[in-house]
Order: C-alpha cells, then sequence, then structure tokens
C-alpha cells in the first residue's frame, strides 16, 4: 500500500515537471508586442468565459462540470482574441488616420475600423 503512494507521488511529481517544463517553452515563444493587451482584452476573455462556461452546462447534460469547463476555455480564448483583434484594428486606424480592415484568408470574417 505504501509503495502504490510513493510510486504515485513520484508519477505525480514528474507529470508536474513535465507540464512545467513544457509551459516554459510555450511562454519563452511568445514575442515581445509592442501593444501590449489592454484591460478590454481581458474583460473580452472574461464575458467569453461566463457566456461559454453557461452555453456548456446547457448542452453537456451527461457532465455539467465539463461541460462549463470545456466552453469556459474557448468562450475565453474566442472572446479575448475578437476584443484584442478590433482593439488593434481601432488603434491602428486611429494612428494612421484612415479606415483599417482586417479579413480572413478565406474572406468570411472581416473587421473594419473608421478614424474619427
Amino acid at each position: 500500500m505504501l509503495n502504490l503512494r510513493i510510486k504515485y507521488l513520484y508519477k505525480s511529481l514528474f507529470m508536474g515537471s513535465v507540464l512545467f517544463v513544457v509551459s516554459l517553452s510555450f511562454i519563452s515563444c511568445v514575442p515581445m508586442d509592442p501593444y501590449p493587451s489592454s484591460q478590454r482584452t481581458y474583460e473580452g476573455a472574461a464575458a467569453g468565459a461566463a457566456l461559454g462556461s453557461v452555453a456548456g452546462v446547457l448542452i453537456d447534460s451527461d457532465n455539467r462540470w465539463r461541460g462549463a469547463v470545456i466552453g469556459g476555455l474557448l468562450g475565453a480564448a474566442l472572446g479575448g482574441t475578437v476584443t484584442e483583434i478590433s482593439q488593434r484594428a481601432s488603434r491602428e486606424a486611429a494612428t494612421e488616420g484612415r479606415p483599417v480592415a482586417y479579413e480572413s484568408k478565406d474572406g468570411f470574417h472581416r473587421v473594419e475600423a473608421t478614424p474619427v
């Protein structure tokens, strides 16, 4: 019994250290951005997480916790990304004094910003 606990402890420590090293390698690959994320980006991510977790709870009737976690993660990523793209477009339009448009490769999604 004690042998099993020690094995489990070593396995948990090993997996935790592997996860820590992998996360450090991802963090080190992030380029320094001249326009760091603003407070609005974090607010968009929080709103997306809240809406996504509610949607996940409603969709996944077998395991509501799983639905909330997956929906929250996807909602946070989507909400933060959409907010960041629109924030950058408006910042660029105001700086350059001309309309700016970002378009996806397939042409389906488009973000436009015009200076005021």
